[in-house]
């Protein structure tokens, strides 16, 4: 399966932890990790990765979550509050901070609804929400201060927010209001949700659940492999790609068997986009 992957030359040795693909061709890809310090960086391909564009960004903070609603529209968070708005494909971004100065949040999950709607997420409970495509920003309440991870969207009303110790959070309105599910047993943090109509699948650091109710109810799925999870994509109901440590796993039949598709000959793999 080695053989069906490439590798591609960015032009920078960092440290790239997320991916956002609003068009086959067209992807942006942040770096930078908050707790070694590494520098902020942004990279866009226009042609599926032949070539990459370095972005010019107004912070060097660490950014380690991306969502764009179109190939222009893109929104970017990670560490220090840090929020960044492009509306010209990268070419400029404006930049906001949330949180205090003293204790400014971490954000880990971002999900733009549209071009004005966004929704932020991350350690102690941090929940920012705008409608207004960032211009000012409501903090809804969620009752939880466990540390957020994943965000993941059914439709334009119903949403998820995933965290430490299987913490689950849902939305019906579109991130105005959120009601505590009950949590994942077992499954350590919570780093991924993806999903497809009514099947999601969570990605925790050590198992990986499947839900056919659209996260009221979970069974465990076993990967055959013991490693540190990090990130999933769905294809479908049945072709769903995982990244983790070891490399990038794949199954075909909704999870009842995983194969390894991908395996670096350095590193882990930190996030998939289909």
């Amino acid at each position: 399966a080695n053989a069906d992957w490439n590798p591609l030359t960015t032009g920078a040795e960092k440290e790239w932890n997320a991916a956002a693909c609003p068009s086959p061709r067209v992807c942006y890809f942040t770096a930078g990790i908050y707790a070694s310090g590494g520098t902020g960086a942004l990279r866009k391909t226009e042609d599926g990765g032949d070539t990459f564009a370095l972005l010019p960004l107004p912070t060097s903070d660490p950014l380690e979550a991306i969502s764009c609603p179109s190939e222009t529209v893109c929104y970017a968070t990670g560490g220090y509050g840090v929020v960044l708005k492009t509306l010209d494909g990268g070419k400029n971004w404006t930049e906001v901070r949330l949180g205090g100065k003293a204790s400014p949040p971490q954000f880990k999950a971002i999900a733009a609804l549209d071009d004005l709607r966004v929704i932020v997420a991350g350690k102690d409970g941090a929940l920012y929400r705008s409608e207004d495509g960032g211009a000012s920003w409501g903090r809804p309440s969620v009752r939880s201060v466990s540390d957020f991870f994943a965000i993941h969207f059914l439709d334009a009303s119903v949403g998820l927010l995933a965290g430490g110790d299987g913490t689950l959070i849902r939305t019906e309105d579109g991130g105005a209001s959120w009601a505590i599910q009950k949590p994942v047993a077992d499954i350590g943090a919570i780093v991924s949700l993806r999903g497809k109509g009514s099947t999601l699948y969570a990605a925790g650091e050590k198992f990986i659940v499947k839900s056919t109710d659209w996260g009221k109810s979970w069974t465990r799925q076993d990967t055959g492999l013991a490693q540190r999870f990090r990130n999933l994509f769905a294809l479908d109901e049945k072709q769903i790609y995982l990244a983790s440590d070891m490399g990038l796993l794949r199954t075909t039949n909704g999870g009842s068997e995983w194969t390894t598709d991908f395996t670096p000959q350095s590193g882990f793999v930190r996030g998939v986009v289909c």
